[in-house]
């Protein structure tokens, strides 16, 4: 009976170190494993920051671009306007004078003459 329990306990034995280094084995496994997820979480981190920078600037961009359209489409609205007046006030000088569309360019060119002068742009050709 001695016999089978030092038999017994030597095959435990066995089991247990044979255990302990697959434990080992598998500590060391997973170690490696989770420095290679942790480079690869650190490099996407990396590139979601890049990414966010690179969204950012382009989103400056945009406003930028969106904010010159804005001023574009202000002078386009106001020159329209200032054409219908234009229009409104050259059709009732010709009703008044009883002129025809032909004789409308002296009108305008005077209009010209006596309107305010800006900039539109470096070309220094002017709005009215």
């Amino acid at each position: 009976m001695r016999a089978d329990y030092e038999q017994r306990m030597q095959s435990l034995t066995v089991d247990m170190l044979r255990m302990r280094e697959e434990m080992q084995q598998r500590t060391v496994y997973m170690q490696r494993e989770m420095q290679r997820y942790q480079a690869t979480a650190m490099a996407t981190a990396a590139a979601m920051a890049a990414a966010k920078k690179e969204v950012g600037e382009r989103r400056k961009e945009i406003d930028a671009t969106r904010s010159k359209m804005d001023g574009l489409m202000e002078r386009l609205y106001s020159g329209h306007e200032h054409n219908v007046t234009l229009q409104a006030n050259i059709s009732t000088a010709q009703d008044h004078a009883g002129e025809s569309p032909a004789g409308s360019e002296g009108l305008v060119e005077a209009h010209l003459a006596v309107a305010p002068r800006r900039g539109c742009c470096s070309c220094g050709s002017r709005v009215v």
